[in-house]
């Protein structure tokens, strides 16, 4: 019989994992057992819809022909197409799936916060104290509303574990393991995240490797783990060359282009007087109440709807500058103040230099994503604080100890006082009780801790539960700060689906009908207003389809548009608001609209609307996109007779002036669109299709250019005759990016087998 005593070590290792485990199923439980599905934010409006699309086309799509007039969906970062978790999404309904994904993310970055912690040489509950203070803090916990930014911050504390483990190591698994961490990063879509966790993890050993080389010693340990860091930087692009190839084409051809301004870029910085919502939270109320939106201390809904870090946290923070590892106390007190100055926004001005000199930084926008380096921070020095607590008890005294709170209950205080006068509020005429209700509420949890302190503090006996106990009351200020932030409602609200959805949806043939769902008037300033229950509001906007509602129903809709979109949509918005209601509705014809769907006029039909596919028999060419652009606002351009081609053509020019005619549409799937034409003289076949790039297309088995016609369409030569036209969207670099990936992962592969691979003398 095997020695219970033997699994003992095993069973109290994994006891913490337990915990977080425990903890997390908690936090996330209406929406894993309760039938409860999440919809606030971006998870209702986008994420839903967009992974519904991925599930239903199985997880392979590379374009999506539901949004504008059809735009790239892998190559779109946000899409998360190549994030190996996305595969979750496959397992039923995206609202269904919604709750357990955000739930596995929590624990993988509560696991690997607890592993970075252990690494950095705390003991067990101090790790798993700050794990949890990391998941459940507000910086954090906001992310459940967030998912793009979620699948790249889950695994922060895991970049940063494998790469202090590469630093002390002398084995190449840390590295490798870190080159993975750092490709899912990239995978899961959101690039500032992975930018800002290479800079921290690059300044951490640069900072360590100085202050701990010795003065007469190598550069071998400075530089050692740079050049590993490099390599593993090698491979997390190799291994996710497949997103960021196509990535980088449709940077180039997106809003983004050409970076955004700093105006535009700093949109959601955090405002000063969002720091008084670290020592005293948000007040989140019941969502279904039409009061939920007043309890916040901004002026208006913040992006990041929490940045508390529990107060327990602030409190042992002072513990940990008087503990013996005052230089990491240092260096993530610097990462703390950097990221607030960076979250400020220009108001910091932190963020203006790196907006103008930082390599790649103005194609960023909203500072406020610089909180997880301070939610990172806090949690670091909450643990350190608690690690080094028993210690100073036993050096100071429990006096002396409660003397080096006292900075943080004076500021407590003064932010409870202004909260009573009422100068901080931005509605103190509405509900000043909320804010004065946080500051007392944190008021009591310090007092608590003062007792706690004060009683576990007298006997040694009782000492050694101190770290226990301060850990214990830390996730409950934290779970009762936050467990209202993302709000849950019944499954109804995605399942239901408007009277008029099936008046816009028309299945007709194998060409859904492209309609325009215009945005219902002042919905988000009342919501931003904050005096709209945010199920009401939600519930409007699922009446209206906004803004990706109409994907989640197969309707095409051009008015569609995410923050990460074709400059060809911009180009068309610069149109639709230079022209009158006449030529709005004309440029929605010359789009192929059939109709349009105001919010309480109802749908209405667009005449003349030119059909998805089409020959024109005479040509009016244009030296420019912008000479394109401006002729169809033309009135003497007639579509119908003429196509607008732009450069020139080593075609001779058709000039027959015939109307258009219609063509057979016989296969139109998201990548393969194929046409049946009979023209009885030369032509240009249109097709009222995005132009991009990675677009081929045969005539009769035999290529032939593509061609952009009126500014934003697809069109190529024909002759006389029966023809054949299939489209096909081929991305240029795909495969070439797809061999990178995998030459890339079967390289690691064999480095992983070799450094496992038993040697003489040992393993490695």
């Amino acid at each position: 019989m095997a020695d219970p005593t033997a699994r003992a070590p095993l069973l109290i290792r994994g006891l913490p994992l337990l915990l977080i485990l425990v903890a997390l199923l908690l936090f996330f439980a209406p929406g894993l057992f309760f039938g409860q599905v999440y919809f606030f934010r971006d998870l209702g409006m986008e994420i839903v819809p967009k992974r519904q699309f991925f599930s239903d086309h199985h997880g392979l799509v590379l374009w999506n022909p539901y949004v504008f007039a059809g735009e790239p969906f892998a190559a779109n970062p946000q899409s998360s197409a190549f994030y190996p978790l996305s595969l979750l999404w496959l397992l039923g309904p995206a609202e269904v799936v919604l709750g357990p994904y955000l739930a596995l993310h929590f624990l993988l970055a509560g696991i690997f916060a607890y592993c970075f912690f252990l690494e950095l040489g705390l003991k067990r509950t101090s790790a798993l104290a700050g794990s949890l203070a990391l998941t459940l803090g507000g910086g954090f916990a906001s992310l459940t509303l967030q998912v793009v930014n979620l699948n790249s911050a889950a695994w922060i504390p895991g970049i940063l574990w494998l790469g202090i483990r590469m630093q002390r190591g002398r084995s190449l698994r840390p590295a490798l393991g870190l080159g993975i961490f750092i490709a899912l990063q990239i995978l899961g879509g959101e690039p500032e995240i992975c930018y800002l966790t290479l800079l921290a993890l690059s300044g951490y050993l640069l900072f360590t490797g100085a202050m701990n080389r010795a003065p007469t010693g190598s550069r071998h340990t400075l530089v050692r783990p740079l050049l590993l860091l490099a390599l593993a930087l090698l491979i997390g692009l190799g291994l996710s060359a497949i997103q960021w190839v196509l990535t980088m084409e449709m940077t180039g051809l997106s809003n983004r282009a050409s970076g955004f301004a700093l105006a535009e870029a700093s949109a959601y910085s955090l405002e000063v007087r969002d720091l008084i919502s670290i020592l005293a939270p948000h007040v989140l109320l019941d969502p279904s109440s039409p009061d939920w939106g007043f309890g916040f201390w901004s002026r208006r809904l913040p992006y990041f709807l929490s940045i508390y870090p529990g107060i327990i946290g602030l409190l042992l923070i002072p513990f940990a500058f008087r503990s013996e590892r005052r230089r990491e106390v240092i260096f993530w007190t610097g990462v703390a103040l950097f990221s607030l100055l960076l979250a400020l926004g220009p108001d910091g001005y932190l963020y203006s230099w790196a907006h103008r000199w930082l390599p790649g930084f103005d194609r960023f926008r909203f500072p406020e994503r610089a909180l997880l380096g301070f939610a990172l921070a806090a949690a670091v020095l909450a643990a350190l604080g608690l690690e080094a607590l028993p210690e100073q008890l036993r050096r100071s005294g429990t006096a002396r100890a409660l003397f080096l709170t006292l900075p943080v209950v004076v500021i407590l205080a003064l932010v409870l006082g202004l909260s009573l006068s009422g100068p901080l509020l931005p509605f103190p005429q509405l509900m000043p009780d909320l804010f004065l209700r946080s500051g007392v509420r944190s008021l009591l949890f310090a007092l608590v801790f003062f007792l706690l302190l004060g009683l576990l503090s007298r006997a040694p006996q009782r000492q050694r539960f101190l770290p226990a106990t301060l850990g214990c009351l830390l996730v409950f200020d934290l779970f009762l700060a936050h467990r209202w932030l993302n709000p849950t409602t019944e499954r109804s609200l995605y399942t239901f689906k408007p009277p008029w959805v099936s008046e816009l949806k028309d299945n007709r043939g194998p060409v859904p009908s492209r309609v325009f769902i215009a945005a219902p008037p002042k919905l988000e300033d009342q919501f931003l207003g904050r005096d709209e229950d945010p199920r009401d509001f939600y519930r409007t906007q699922r009446e209206w389809l906004q803004p990706f509602f109409a994907l989640r129903s197969g309707i095409p809709d051009l008015h569609a548009k995410s923050s990460f979109y074709l400059a060809l949509q911009k180009d068309l918005n610069e149109l639709l608001d230079q022209a009158d209601s006449r030529a709005f509705l004309r440029l929605l014809a010359i789009f192929g609209v059939e109709k349009i769907a105001v919010p309480s006029k109802g749908v209405r039909l667009i005449p003349n609307a030119l059909p998805r596919a089409y020959l024109a028999f005479a040509e009016r060419r244009a030296e420019s996109h912008d000479q394109a652009r401006q002729i169809l606002l033309n009135q003497d351009w007639d579509p119908w007779k003429e196509v607008v081609l732009e450069g020139e053509t080593a075609s001779p020019p058709l000039t027959a002036g015939a109307p258009i005619q219609a063509v057979t549409i016989k296969t139109y799937a998201n990548e393969h669109v194929e046409l049946l034409v009979r023209a009885g003289q030369p032509a240009w076949l249109v097709l009222l299709d995005s132009f991009y790039p990675g677009w081929q297309a045969r005539v009769d088995q035999e290529p032939v250019p593509i061609r952009q016609a009126n500014g934003f369409f697809r069109a190529v030569r024909l002759n006389p005759g029966s023809h054949q036209i299939t489209f096909r969207y081929q991305p240029s670099y795909f495969f070439l990016a797809l061999g990178i990936t995998l030459g890339t992962s079967g390289l690691v592969g064999l480095l992983l087998m070799q450094s496992l691979w038993p040697r003489k003398g040992g393993l490695p």
